[in-house]
């Protein structure tokens, strides 16, 4: 929340100075302006991709577990519905907020790490 303002601020202030003829040294900063981006999302969509892949990987395992469960024959057997697989809620927003938080990790790193770099200057 702290560290985006601040990066902005700078870079925008850099592009309104540098104006139609930027510096060899604003072109370098606006090109890593750019790659940092495209190296953020992409590592943004891999977190995303592997936290959900370890969430549907712990959904599997516990249903696998329920379906070869003894417990789930002999209520089959009983009649009653069985109730051998109820997700664990509390995990399932666990994993949602852990795809959120890894989603958004690299570019709070990002951000972060600009802000410290930008303010030095």
């Amino acid at each position: 929340m702290i560290a985006t303002p601040v990066v902005v601020a700078h870079r925008v202030t850099r592009m309104l100075t540098a104006g139609a003829t930027p510096s060899a040294r604003d072109k370098t900063e606006f090109e890593l302006m750019g790659a940092e981006k495209t190296d953020a999302f992409m590592e943004s969509w891999t977190a995303v991709g592997n936290t959900m892949l370890r969430s549907n990987q712990r959904m599997a395992q516990s249903m696998f577990q329920a379906w070869f469960d003894p417990r789930t024959y002999f209520t089959l057997a009983t009649g009653k519905i069985p109730g051998a697989f109820t997700p664990s809620w509390s995990r399932v927003r666990r994993d949602a907020m852990d795809v959120s938080l890894n989603a958004l990790a690299p570019v709070h790193r990002r951000a972060v790490s600009n802000a410290k770099r930008l303010s030095g200057r």
